[in-house]
C-alpha cells in the first residue's frame, strides 16, 4: 500500500493502560493494522472493543474513537466518521485543542449537509491554526455557498453508459478512445484484495470509440441532464466529501457481490501495464505511442522502506505492435514516497505529477518535471498558490496551458473540488486559482477531469451517486458562462472630501460590447452590489449631470470566488449645477487610425472629421499588468506610439478640449500557443506520409497565421456528422497541402445551424469536427497537428438564429467547417 494521498495527519497515540489482559492482543492488532493502513480490519476490531468492554481505559478508549474516526474518514463513511469524530473531540477538554481532528470533523460535517455546525468547527479549526485565512474561507462557504452554486445553470451533466458497480475514474484520451481506471473485479480464479477497505485492486480499461458513449444506450441518460428522479444530486445539490482511490493506494472502497454489468463494455489494457495491484491515472505522448502511468512496484521494479508500504509511483512504456513493451521507472521515484496522476505539458516535454515527497506544503503536492536532452529535470514543487496544507491531486492540461486539479485544500463546497489556473509556457502557475463550482463540483468527491480547449465539454470524476467510494465518470457540456459572475461593490465619493453619492446613475458594459449595456443607482450609503461576469473587463460610465464625465476601467480577472471585491471611485462634481449649466456646444469627434506595421509597437493618427491630424491631443496608454501610464501630446502629424508589451492588456484614452474623449480597451495578443513539433523522449519510426505538392489556397505565402478559411463542400446533413464522398475529396486536398508543410498546424472547427437545443448542437459540431480530424490523419497527417472545435449554433453566417424562419439552403449555410492557421512554420 502507498500513501500518495496521506495527509499527514495518523496519529499514533501509544496504546496502553489497565486494559484486560484477554484484549491486549486486539489493541496490538489495530494499532499494527492502522499502521499498515488496514482500516476495515482497525473498524471491526475497534467496533468490537468497545461493544465487549465498556469498563475501557479512558485513555485507550480516547485512542480506539481516533482512529476509528479516521478509519471512517479515509473509507468515506462520513455519517460514521462524524459519530466517532464528535465522540473523540467530546471525551476530553484537551482534545478541542486537536487541530487535525477539528479539521476533518469539519469536513464530514460538510459532507453530511450540517453546514452550521461544520462552520463553527472550521472557525474553531482556524483559531488553532493562528487565524488560518483559508480555513475562515471554508467557513464562509457554509454560511453561504451561493457564489459556487450560482453557475449551476452553465452545465448540464450525464452518467455514462460505461460505469460499473465499482470504481471508474480518471478518464484520458487515448486514440479514438477513452482510457480509465475502474475497480470492477477480474474473475480469474484468484480475488485480489485490497485491506484498505477490502477492494479489488484497481487496473486500466479501454474504451475504444468515443462516439459510442452517446448513442442511446437505452437508459433515458443519453443526450440530457440526468432525472431528478433517478440522480437527485446532478445539476442541483449546492453543497457538498475524499476515497480511498484518492487516498494514499488509489483505491476505492467499492460495493461487494454481484457486480452490474455496463450497458456499454470496455476491456483491460494488456498484462504488461496491468499488475496483481493498483495501476493509477495515466497519460499517453508521443502520438499515443508511449504512456506514462501510476502503480504499486512489482518485482524489480518495486521499492523497498522499512515501514514495509508498498507506494504507488510513476512508470512509463512504449507501444510496438499491439503490446506494450519497455517498461521503466521514473527516475524520482522513492521508496519513501508517492509518485503518481501525471499530466503534460507537451509543447515544452513537461510532465506534472502528484507526491507526498518531504519538503511539501503538507498532504499531496503537485510537482513538475522537464525533460530536456534525454534527461528528466529534477522535480519542482509548483508552488503555494497551487499546493496547501490539504490534498493537490489529478491534474490535467489541456492544449491552453490551463492547469485543472481537484483539491480539498483550496476553499469548496466539500471533500474534493475542482479548480483551475492558467500555466506559462514555462509551468509555473499565472493568475488565480478558480473554483468551477457547481454542478462540476458538490459536497462529494469531485477530480479526474478530461475536457477540451474551450471548456465547452468533457468528461470528470465523482462519488456523487451514492456516496462512500462510489466513483463514477461523467460527462459535461457547458451551454452559458465557464465561472458565471463575481460580487462586486461599487462604491462612489466626492473628490477631495470622501462624501458618499447616494443616489447617482451610472451604466456599466463589457468592452467592446457597449450595446449589452447596464444601468444601476448607488442606495443610501452611496454603494451598489453588483454581480458582474467573471474574466472580462468593463467600462462603467456615471450621471455627468452631477459630476464631470469619467470612465472607469474594471477588469473581473482573478477576483475572488467567494469574497467580494470592491470598487472605489472619485468623482468631481460638475462645475455648474443641472439648471445652470450653459448651452453645451456638441464637441467634435476624434478618430482614430492604427499601423501595425510595427511588431512591438502601437502607433496610428489622431484626426479630426475633415480627416486632417489634430494636434495637441493628450494620448494616455495604461498597462493594465503593471499600472503604468504613459502620455503623450500629438505634434501637426497627429500621430502616436508607444512601445507595448503583447501580454499585457491596455487602455487608450485620447483628450482634447472641444473634442469628446476618445477610449478604448486594447486587448492582449499573447503570442499563439500551438502545438509545435514535440521532441519524442523515446526513438520513433519515421513518418512514412509522402509530400506533396498542391496549388490549393491553403498556401503560407498568401494567408497568414490565424487566418479563417472557409472550404466549400464541407457541409453536413442535419443531424448527421458522416463525411460525404463529395467532402472527402476537398479534405485530399487539404491533407496534401499538410503534407506538403509539414510544420503547418490548424484548427478544424465546426458549425451547426440553430435549429434543436444548444446542447445538441454542440455535441453534433464536435463529432464534425472529430470527423473531419480523423479523416485528415488518416491520410498520413500528425494527430497533434490538426485541432478539432465544435461551436455548435454559436456562430452563424446569416440571420437564421432561434426564432427566425430560414430556408434550408439558408440553414444549410451555417453546417458548415472552417479552417483556422495556427502555426505555418516551425517555431
Amino acid at each position: 500500500m502507498n500513501k500518495l494521498l496521506k495527509i499527514g495527519l495518523l496519529i499514533f497515540v501509544s496504546l496502553t493502560g489497565a486494559f484486560a489482559q484477554k484484549n491486549v492482543r486486539l489493541v496490538n492488532k489495530m494499532e499494527t493494522d492502522f499502521n499498515n493502513y488496514a482500516y476495515q480490519n482497525v473498524i471491526n476490531t475497534g467496533e468490537y472493543l468497545l461493544d465487549i468492554d465498556k469498563g475501557i481505559d479512558s485513555e485507550i478508549e480516547k485512542d480506539v474513537l481516533k482512529k476509528l474516526a479516521y478509519a471512517h474518514y479515509f473509507t468515506k463513511n462520513y455519517v460514521r466518521a462524524e459519530q466517532y469524530f464528535r465522540e473523540a473531540l467530546n471525551k476530553k477538554s484537551d482534545l478541542n485543542q486537536d487541530s487535525e481532528l477539528l479539521l476533518r470533523y469539519a469536513q464530514v460535517l460538510s459532507a453530511n449537509g450540517k453546514h452550521a455546525e461544520s462552520s463553527d468547527a472550521w472557525r474553531a479549526y482556524s483559531q488553532l491554526a493562528e487565524n488560518n485565512q483559508v480555513a475562515q474561507d471554508f467557513a464562509l462557504i457554509q454560511d453561504d455557498p451561493e457564489p459556487l452554486i450560482r453557475n449551476v445553470g452553465s452545465y448540464s451533466i450525464d452518467y455514462l453508459p460505461f460505469n460499473s458497480s465499482y470504481a471508474e475514474f480518471s478518464p484520458v484520451n487515448f486514440k479514438d478512445g477513452l482510457v480509465f481506471v475502474s475497480g470492477r473485479p477480474v474473475f480469474n480464479g484468484v480475488k485480489r484484495i485490497f485491506q484498505w477497505n477490502d477492494s479489488p485492486f484497481l487496473d486500466l480499461y479501454f474504451l475504444d470509440d468515443r462516439n459510442k458513449i452517446f448513442q442511446d444506450n437505452g437508459s433515458g441518460l443519453s443526450g440530457g441532464d440526468l432525472s431528478e428522479k433517478r440522480f437527485k444530486q446532478l445539476g442541483s445539490d449546492s453543497y457538498t466529501p475524499q476515497t480511498a482511490n484518492d487516498g494514499p493506494t488509489l483505491s476505492y472502497k467499492a460495493t461487494t457481490g454481484f457486480m452490474e454489468k455496463p450497458k456499454l463494455d470496455a476491456r483491460r489494457i494488456d498484462r504488461t501495464l496491468n499488475s496483481i495491484y493498483h495501476e493509477g491515472p495515466c497519460v499517453f505522448f508521443n502520438d499515443d505511442e508511449s504512456i506514462v502511468f501510476t502503480r504499486n512496484g512489482v518485482g524489480s521494479l518495486s521499492y523497498e522502506n522499512p515501514d514495509g508500504v508498498n507506494r504507488v509511483h510513476l512508470y512509463m512504456a512504449d507501444k510496438v505492435g499491439d503490446k506494450w513493451v519497455n517498461l521503466r521507472a521514473f527516475p524520482y521515484n522513492s521508496g519513501d514516497y508517492s509518485t503518481g496522476h501525471p499530466a503534460f505539458v507537451a509543447l515544452e516535454n513537461i510532465m506534472f505529477f502528484v507526491s507526498d515527497m518531504p519538503g511539501g506544503y503538507g498532504g499531496t503536492d503537485i510537482y513538475y518535471s522537464k525533460y530536456l536532452d534525454g534527461l528528466w529535470g529534477k522535480p519542482v514543487n509548483a508552488g503555494e498558490s497551487i499546493n496547501t496544507s490539504g490534498n493537490e491531486m489529478f491534474p490535467f492540461i489541456d492544449e491552453n496551458n490551463q492547469l485543472y486539479f481537484a483539491s480539498d485544500g483550496h476553499p469548496g463546497l466539500g471533500g474534493l473540488d475542482l479548480f483551475t489556473v492558467s500555466l506559462a509556457m514555462n509551468g509555473k502557475p499565472e493568475g488565480m486559482v478558480h473554483n468551477l463550482g457547481t454542478p462540476l463540483n458538490s459536497k462529494w468527491d469531485d477530480f479526474g477531469i478530461l475536457a477540451n480547449d474551450d471548456f465547452s465539454s468533457g468528461y470528470f470524476s465523482s462519488n456523487r451517486k451514492h456516496g462512500d467510494s462510489d466513483d463514477d465518470i461523467y460527462s459535461f457540456t457547458r451551454t452559458g458562462s465557464k465561472f458565471g459572475c463575481r460580487n462586486v461593490i461599487l462604491t462612489a465619493s466626492e473628490a477631495g472630501n470622501g462624501k458618499v453619492m447616494p443616489g447617482l446613475t451610472f451604466k456599466y458594459y463589457v468592452i467592446g460590447e457597449p450595446e449589452n449595456s447596464f444601468e444601476g443607482i448607488l442606495d443610501v450609503n452611496g454603494e451598489a452590489n453588483l454581480c458582474l461576469e467573471a474574466e472580462k473587463e468593463f467600462y462603467f460610465e456615471f450621471d455627468n449631470k452631477r459630476v464631470e464625465q469619467k470612465k472607469i476601467y474594471f477588469s473581473t480577472h482573478n477576483l475572488s470566488d467567494i469574497r467580494a471585491s470592491k470598487l472605489s471611485v472619485e468623482l468631481k462634481l460638475s462645475e455648474f449645477p443641472q439648471e445652470e449649466k450653459p448651452k453645451q456646444v456638441v464637441p467634435q469627434v476624434m478618430a482614430r487610425t492604427t499601423d501595425t506595421r510595427f511588431e512591438n509597437y502601437y502607433a496610428g493618427q489622431i484626426t479630426g472629421k475633415d480627416n486632417l491630424p489634430v494636434s495637441g491631443v493628450r494620448v494616455r496608454f495604461i498597462n493594465k499588468c503593471t499600472g503604468e501610464t504613459i502620455e503623450v501630446q500629438t505634434k501637426s502629424d497627429g500621430k502616436y506610439a508607444f512601445v507595448r508589451d503583447k501580454e499585457c492588456d491596455y487602455e487608450f484614452i485620447a483628450m482634447k478640449a472641444g473634442f469628446a474623449t476618445n477610449y478604448e480597451f486594447i486587448a492582449r495578443e499573447p503570442e499563439k500557443k500551438v502545438i509545435a513539433k514535440v521532441r519524442s523522449i523515446l526513438p520513433k519510426k519515421e513518418s512514412s506520409a509522402a509530400s506533396a505538392s498542391s496549388t490549393s489556397f491553403f498556401d503560407p505565402d498568401i494567408f497568414r497565421v490565424g487566418d479563417v478559411v472557409k472550404m466549400d463542400k464541407i457541409y453536413y446533413n442535419a443531424d448527421e456528422f458522416a463525411l460525404s464522398g463529395e467532402a472527402a475529396g476537398n479534405l485530399d486536398q487539404l491533407a496534401s497541402v499538410l503534407n506538403k508543410y509539414p510544420d503547418m498546424v490548424i484548427e478544424v472547427i465546426s458549425h451547426t445551424d440553430s435549429r434543436g437545443s444548444a446542447k445538441d448542437n454542440l455535441l453534433i459540431s464536435q463529432k464534425r469536427a472529430d470527423e473531419v480530424k480523423k479523416y485528415i490523419v488518416s491520410k498520413g497527417v500528425n494527430a497533434n497537428r490538426v485541432k478539432a472545435i465544435g461551436k455548435g449554433e454559436s456562430s452563424p453566417v446569416n440571420n437564421c438564429g432561434d426564432g427566425v424562419q430560414c430556408t434550408d439552403a439558408e440553414y444549410r449555410r451555417n453546417r458548415r467547417t472552417e479552417f483556422r492557421i495556427l502555426q505555418i512554420e516551425r517555431i
